[in-house]
């Protein structure tokens, strides 16, 4: 099957149905099996493989430089967040490379470029990310991020780390696209020193953080990490997308969310986290109807610029501002309103559930506020201005064709 096949929407993927002992089919997705394919035997030693030297050098930093305390109910952040700056872990490592022996390591491990990286290959990255931002936002948000969440093992980390509450779900959600903004925005910055490089360096050492604390909280109840779906998996799914409707600048509707939900990862992951669908069959097919002009919308602009280099350049920069405001400097517009230093602000705790559940009642309450979102209009403008270059160019090729009916059929008389 070609590579493609998992952007097709589950209404359409039957067109690219196989069979045959070799072919799998989980969760809607039809894949065929190969030797790069691993058993969950094989992968379990996998799941025992950590960043040892991120940890040891967290370790070591919170020795030069203890970090404050910190909260433990994911929607309230710790009483001192706002009146002390936070420290910066990359600045740290950076200023005690050459002191310390495991920071130094680190340093030198995270600064060495090998000579296999093609940087070319990878400014062509950062332009193919820009170039197809939408859709790739999108599949971030809701195949990665929400479709994720299926994974139980994944979501009893995040909920109790409470980073997912539906009062603090759009900020991570924010604080997460700001470091991809940041490695994607140039060539240097990806490179060493580059404010992408710092970002990833920062970002790593979080992991390292919550991490340590999840592996002690494992060895004492094992069996809350499994691979099914669970009752957590729901409320962190429901909590991302609450978290997103109705919010600026596009003011999209909890419903809208819903159907790009099961537009992107089918109907039986998308039940199995409990998203409920847009009420009524005549709001399902709206709402569907609106996904596919969204589809549209993106495959007309991507392609366009595609072709014409001059513009594809142009929009790449007009864009990378663009999605820079609305993350992080444009706070009116719900920005984070600063750049985040990605800090440890929530411990994860065993017996405390601290994420909870955003309900599709107080999204559907917030929309009404607020009226119709601007990204369904122009999905809808979208699909109308198909529907119109459809219908035209339909019927200009059948009246052709009648033309070239009549006057052949005028020559063999």
């Amino acid at each position: 099957m070609p590579d493609y096949v998992q952007a097709v929407p589950n209404c359409l993927a039957w067109l690219f149905r196989e069979s045959g002992p070799e072919w799998r089919e989980i969760w809607d997705y039809q894949f065929k099996w190969t030797a790069d394919h691993r058993t969950a035997e094989e992968m379990r030693p996998m799941i025992y493989t950590y960043d040892k030297l991120g940890e040891a050098a967290l370790n070591r930093l919170d020795e030069i430089s203890p970090p404050e305390r910190t909260g433990e109910k994911g929607d309230t952040p710790p009483p001192d967040a706002e009146k002390k700056a936070p420290r910066d872990l990359y600045a740290l490592v950076r200023d005690n490379a050459d002191t310390d022996e495991v920071l130094g390591q680190l340093w030198k491990e995270v600064t060495t470029v090998p000579e296999w990286v093609d940087w070319a290959q990878i400014e062509r990255g950062q332009h193919v990310f820009l170039r197809y931002a939408g859709p790739a936002i999108f599949a971030l948000a809701f195949q990665s991020l929400v479709g994720g969440m299926g994974s139980r093992r994944v979501v009893e980390t995040l909920a109790r780390t409470g980073g997912f509450g539906v009062n603090v779900t759009r900020r991570r959600l924010l604080e997460t696209f700001q470091h991809v903004l940041q490695v994607t925005s140039s060539l240097p910055a990806i490179q060493p020193h580059g404010d992408g490089f710092a970002s990833t360096i920062r970002v790593r050492l979080l992991h390292a953080a919550v991490r340590r604390r999840i592996l002690a909280l494992a060895a004492q109840k094992p069996e809350y990490y499994s691979l099914h779906p669970s009752a957590t998996s729901a409320t962190l799914a429901n909590n991302v997308l609450t978290g997103m409707a109705d919010q600026p600048p596009g003011h999209v509707s909890r419903p809208f969310l819903a159907a790009e939900t099961y537009w992107l990862n089918g109907p039986r992951l998308a039940e199995a986290l409990r998203i409920e669908r847009p009420r009524g069959w005549l709001r399902r097919c709206y709402f569907s109807v609106l996904v596919l002009g969204q589809c549209l919308f993106f495959a007309a602009m991507s392609y366009s610029h595609k072709w014409v280099p001059r513009w594809d350049a142009a929009r790449r920069e007009r864009l990378r501002r663009t999605l820079y405001d609305l993350t992080v400097r444009r706070g009116e517009l719900g920005a984070l309103g600063a750049e985040t230093a990605f800090e440890f602000q929530y411990v994860p705790v065993l017996d405390t559930m601290a994420t909870e559940v955003g309900t599709l009642d107080e999204a559907m309450r917030r929309g009404r506020e607020l009226g119709v979102g601007s990204h369904e209009r122009r999905s809808l403008w979208t699909l109308s201005v198909a529907g119109v270059v459809v219908g035209c160019g339909s019927w200009a090729g059948w009246l052709c064709l009648r033309g070239g009916v009549r006057a052949l059929m005028g020559l063999l008389r």
